[in-house]
């Protein structure tokens, strides 16, 4: 069952972490959870509020690392939607149709 994200929930999820010294992370937005596949965004439902460690990537597309061959991350609290591409669907007399065409 999904639970529904209110600013009650996000604001007790804020204050956990800047309990536990989170205070000065970044906050990201997943845009990828937003993305409905068209060329547009969607106003969608806060799905996770979550600190999470994601890979530092430069100006050439791929992810930094240290000197040893390790990547570099960053840790941010992290804002994803909850988005789900339907996939269009095709009736069985839209296929009938297409048969006798």
């Amino acid at each position: 069952m999904k639970t529904t994200m209110t600013l009650n929930r996000l604001k007790k999820l804020v204050d956990a972490e800047v309990a536990r010294g989170n205070g000065r992370v970044r906050v990201c937005v997943d845009k990828s959870s937003l993305w409905d596949g068209n060329g547009t965004f969607e106003i969608c439902d806060l799905a996770e509020a979550q600190i999470m460690h994601i890979p530092i990537v430069d100006g050439d597309g791929f992810h930094e690392t240290h000197k040893d061959g390790t990547e570099k991350l960053r840790r941010c609290f992290v804002l994803s939607w909850d988005y789900i591409v339907s996939e269009p669907t095709v009736s069985k007399s839209d296929k009938v149709e297409e048969e006798t065409k």
